[in-house]
């Protein structure tokens, strides 16, 4: 299916033109205001952010406090360390060293399996 702009045809059935223009808008509006500059090599990867923050936009939620619920669905052993870094629930003294408690926590995730 297409639709023929030259014959004055803008909608044909469920195709339309909206659709893809509000994603060039979405790309175009964080390329101006975020990025300045997207590498050819980096575009798949901002292509998916974008994509993301599009099919996300409607929601009324933080988008740190999903980003954290879905970590925390998909990995339940970072949980303590999600909340402490984006609700501030660390304890007093508590550095939050994230590639750190992460790498510690991966290698105490493998050794478990591996016994």
């Amino acid at each position: 299916m297409s639709v023929n702009h030259s014959a004055k045809e803008f909608v044909n059935e469920m195709v339309h033109t909206n659709g893809i223009e509000s994603v060039w808008a979405v790309l175009k509006r964080g390329y101006n205001g975020v990025y300045h500059h997207m590498s050819v090599k980096h575009l798949p990867r901002y292509v998916s952010e974008f994509t993301f923050r599009l099919n996300q936009g409607n929601v009324k939620i933080h988008t740190m406090v999903r980003i954290a619920s879905m970590v925390k669905r998909v990995l339940p052993v970072l949980a303590y360390l999600v909340d402490s870094a984006v609700c501030s629930f660390a304890p007093r003294g508590y550095v939050y060293q994230p590639r750190v408690a992460a790498q510690q926590l991966l290698w105490e995730g493998n050794a478990q399996r591996s016994n």
